[in-house]
């Protein structure tokens, strides 16, 4: 700094600021300084090793929110905790033994001990043990059956003597019509105990009565018929003349809408939703791709700057509700299919020589369709596949069939859904939203400054004018020298140059508001190319070797390279010695033909100052303050002058403008016209450049290489185009519109579309269930008013309904073999929901317990027990009090935790 070594740079950066007297030009001076005092000092410092020296990488991290995380872990937690917790208290209440002597065993080799637990269990979870109990076989091996812990081993089931389960109107006790279960077999059916001959009567067919009445129904079945009873109209089932009743409408309505519905809600956002760049023909092209490409909800500028992005994937979503609404959905639709089973089943019991079920079968069935669980399944797939069965009904293997079909299509949407989060992605692009207001991005040229173009005169003849000697370009025109130095120096808040792949272009500035839009605007632009004339021009020969002489001898002509008059000098000459004092200057000279001008007056230094595009010039180059010596034992300058000719092609441009990278480019380049193309070299041939040149090109100037010549054409383009800024007015753009960060969800179409066709093969299961229930619902209960609830008026009830209701829960069965004392077994029996058909009341409520029990035979049994104060009642048999304690007399002793079970008195099932 003590040595003026950037006394130059500091004027040159300083003068826009002094011009126009901005207030900060203070600061701008010490910014410059402490610039340019570090830059003077870089070839004193050197480079030292640098600490904690890293490599970015790109990691991918997955945000999982605290609540749902935790939650889940608690909760599979509390499940595991759940299961071990009942293990133990399982393990330890465990102490209560079956003893099974030998014969009762199936090899009949050895006592056996049971656990009365797995037993009981095997009550609470299934119905076959009770329907077990309640048809026991005519093989005499129920008792031996009452102590197996597999529910398919604790019911008759064999080709000889099975019984045939059906459904519909039966006579009672009291000799009303009652709706429920009916036994089946051969020519003949029977209520429990109870036989009626039909069309194919056989006196010769004999059954005896299993245990299973009530001991109410054995009370009543003594009394004499009531003749007011007789009279009462009785329940009768009428075939209806619709071809089509509603039935199962609601849930019907369920399935479809919770599973047609999220089918339809994935398939419409996918259509609705779909980027139309990444999938532009739709669905198809989804499918020639593979993948549902989806936009996902917009996402702020924040997204794509931060280091995390979030977005949640909206069909990911939905295919999680999916399967945990199919779940819920698939017995739903299991009670739809029991309307089918039933539909058939009603027309099996009309005919005694049907195929029906067997009362395994009918267990089964209750199980299946009730709950649609896996062990419900799984039990009734090992009974088919038994070789020693009864023959099953068509309906029992259609229902069976189809149970599973929807448990495995409830469980391929989980796996559905599984595959569809391991593959399904989120990707981040852009998207364009089109911009409304006008948007004076663009540039063109305007007349008002120069005038228009005309030949006869000079270009832009308006700002030339004769001043103190000579021509001058824009005398005293504050407005185009401020706005090209500001140009020229990036600080031109209006209008800004940018140089793309060697053209040099206009862009807007910053107060143009132009950093978050996108589009296409019309410019100018400028591409200067040069080449370097220093080894085509003479030189001054060295008095001395070359290695001897330092620096590099003047150029004395360039006659050779086709440019006589260059270097270019009024006065002075180059002296043999090597002295130079010839007054070179710094210039651009204009070549119109075989004239060069531009060194005096301007444009007006050619007899036709028009010139063609691209336009010729030559640039000569002296650097100030640099000597040379007169005799040859000092060294020649080491900063010679340099000499280019160069080529510039005045363009008309079409860019474009990027904001994500803000990025230039160039879409259409096409020469502009020579009237333009004159008008804007005018400020070079008036020597506009000169400074800008010289600090421009000042890091190069002791090289002449292709560095030199790139600075060289960059510093010219830039300061043509710089000096004709005040030219120039804004003009709209096209094509302008708002980038907007967006995620797009890529969902594989195989998982996505199989999701939808699970879902919608669940609704259509649903409605074809439901049409053929409907088409089939013609059987009607008459259902007189004195059994009604309010008992105003007749009733008409479906059969169907009822009957539905036998094959989804145990209820009704349960209902029918604890009818209660309250006479109003026959109401209950028409009951559609399966609650109302069981008495509870606090009158006369019968209790139920598990344990053994002396059957009607006199063999100890493990089953159903009936409590009840003041008496004691099991299947079919009433105890009074004296019964009671002659029975607590005969109960098995109790050695520790051992039940001890005597040997059988006599097998067969019990008489009637």
């Amino acid at each position: 700094m003590i040595f003026q070594l950037w006394t130059d740079d500091l004027q040159y950066s300083l003068t826009p600021y002094i011009m126009t007297g901005q207030t900060d030009t203070i600061d701008t001076l010490a910014s410059w300084m402490s610039k340019f005092g570090m830059a003077y000092t870089a070839p004193l410092l050197k480079f030292t090793a640098a600490s904690d020296v890293t490599t970015p990488q790109p990691v991918a991290l997955g945000l999982y929110p605290v609540a749902p995380t935790l939650l889940l872990v608690g909760c599979l937690y509390i499940y595991s905790l759940t299961a071990l917790v009942v293990f133990v208290l399982s393990c330890t209440s465990n102490n209560r033994m079956i003893f099974v002597p030998r014969q009762l065993t199936t090899k009949q080799e050895q006592d056996k001990e049971k656990s009365a637990l797995d037993v009981a269990q095997a009550w609470l979870t299934d119905p076959l043990p009770l329907v077990g109990s309640v048809f026991p076989g005519g093989d005499g091996r129920h008792v031996a059956r009452s102590v197996k812990s597999d529910p398919l081993r604790q019911v008759y089931d064999s080709k000889w003597g099975l019984v045939k389960v059906g459904i519909g109107l039966y006579k009672g006790s009291k000799g009303d019509m009652i709706f429920g279960l009916m036994r089946q077999s051969h020519s003949q059916t029977r209520r429990y105990g109870q036989h009626f001959p039909s069309v194919h009567e056989d006196s010769t067919v004999k059954e005896e009565m299993a245990p299973q009445l009530s001991g109410s129904e054995r009370q009543r079945s003594r009394k004499p018929e009531e003749p007011s009873t007789l009279k009462r109209p009785q329940l009768n089932i009428r075939m209806s003349q619709r071809r089509f009743r509603i039935i199962g409408i609601f849930p019907t309505l369920f399935v479809v809408a919770i599973t047609g519905g999220a089918a339809t809600l994935v398939f419409g956002w996918l259509i609705t939703f779909q980027d139309p760049v990444e999938n532009p023909g739709g669905i198809f092209s989804a499918l020639r791709t593979g993948s549902f490409v989806i936009m996902e909800s917009s996402t702020p500028k924040e997204f794509l700057l931060s280091q995390t992005q979030t977005e949640t994937l909206r069909i990911l979503l939905f295919s999680a509700l999916a399967s945990h609404i199919v779940s819920v959905a698939s017995t739903v639709l299991v009670t739809l299919l029991a309307y089918r089973a039933a539909t058939q089943w009603l027309t099996a019991s009309e005919d005694p020589d049907n195929v029906n079920l067997t009362p395994i079968q009918y267990g089964l069935l209750v199980r299946t369709l009730g709950s649609g669980s896996l062990m419900s399944i799984l039990n009734s797939l090992r009974y088919v596949r038994r070789s020693r069965r009864g023959k099953a009904p068509w309906f029992f293997k259609e229902a069976l069939v189809g149970v599973t079909g929807i448990y495995l299509i409830t469980h391929a949407v989980g796996l559905i859904d599984l595959w569809l989060h391991s593959s399904a992605k989120a990707i981040s692009v852009i998207r364009s939203i089109p911009f409304e207001a006008e948007a004076l991005f663009g540039n063109t040229y305007s007349d008002v400054m120069c005038g228009p173009f005309n030949k006869t005169e000079l270009p832009c003849q308006k700002l030339i004018s004769y001043e103190q000697g000579r021509t001058q370009f824009a005398y005293n025109i504050l407005v185009a020298t401020l706005t090209g130095m500001n140009a020229m120096r990036d600080l031109n808040p209006y209008l800004k140059l940018e140089r793309i792949n060697g053209t040099t272009i206009f862009v807007p500035g910053s107060t143009r508001s132009y950093q978050s839009r996108e589009f296409t605007y019309n410019t100018y632009g400028l591409r200067a190319q040069c080449a370097n004339l220093e080894d085509r021009c003479e030189r001054l020969a060295a008095p001395l070797p070359q290695f001897l002489v330092q620096g590099r001898s003047p150029v004395t002509n360039c006659s050779k390279a086709g440019y006589p008059r260059i270097p270019y000098h009024t006065t002075g000459n180059l002296s043999p010695s090597g002295l130079d004092t010839r007054d070179i200057q710094t210039l651009v000279l204009g070549l119109i033909g075989d004239e060069m001008g531009g060194m005096i007056n301007g444009t007006a230094d050619f007899s036709s100052p028009w010139t063609l595009n691209p336009a010729s010039t030559v640039v000569q180059v002296r650097w100030p303050q640099v000597t040379t010596a007169e005799s040859p034992g000092v060294a020649y300058s080491s900063t010679p002058d340099l000499y280019a000719t160069c080529s510039l092609t005045y363009l008309d441009i079409v860019a474009h403008y990027e904001p994500l990278e803000a990025e230039w480019s160039i879409l259409e380049a096409s020469p502009s016209s020579p009237e333009l193309a004159s008008v804007f070299w005018t400020p070079l041939m008036f020597q506009w450049s000169g400074d800008n040149l010289l600090h421009a090109l000042k890091p190069y100037m002791t090289e002449s290489d292709g560095k030199f010549i790139e600075m060289l054409e960059t510093t010219l383009a830039r300061s043509s185009l710089a000096w004709v800024t005040s030219l120039m007015k804004f003009i709209p753009a096209s094509n302008v519109t708002t980038p907007r960060p967006a995620a797009l969800g890529v969902y594989p179409a195989a998982p996505t579309l199989l999701l939808v066709v699970c879902l919608y093969i669940y609704s259509l299961v649903a409605i074809v269930a439901f049409v053929l229930a409907c088409a089939s619902n013609n059987r009607i209960i008459f259902v007189p008013r004195h059994l009604t609830r309010d008992g105003e008026r007749d009733e008409e009830r479906s059969v169907l309904d009822v009957a539905q209701t036998w094959l989804t829960d145990p209820l009704p069965f349960i209902g029918s073999l604890f009818p209660g004392g309250d006479g109003r077994e026959v109401a209950r029996s028409v009951e559609s929901d399966p609650p109302r058909q069981v008495y509870d009341s606090s009158w006369g409520l019968e209790k139920v317990g598990i344990g053994l029990y002396k059957w009607s035979t006199g063999e100890i049994i493990f089953g159903l027990r009936r409590q009840s104060r003041p008496q004691s009642r099991r299947y079919g048999r009433v105890f009074s009090v004296e019964d009671v304690d002659i029975a607590s007399q005969e109960e098995p002793s109790i050695h520790g935790d051992v039940a001890i079970l005597p040997p059988l008195a006599a097998t067969g099932e019990a008489g009637t």
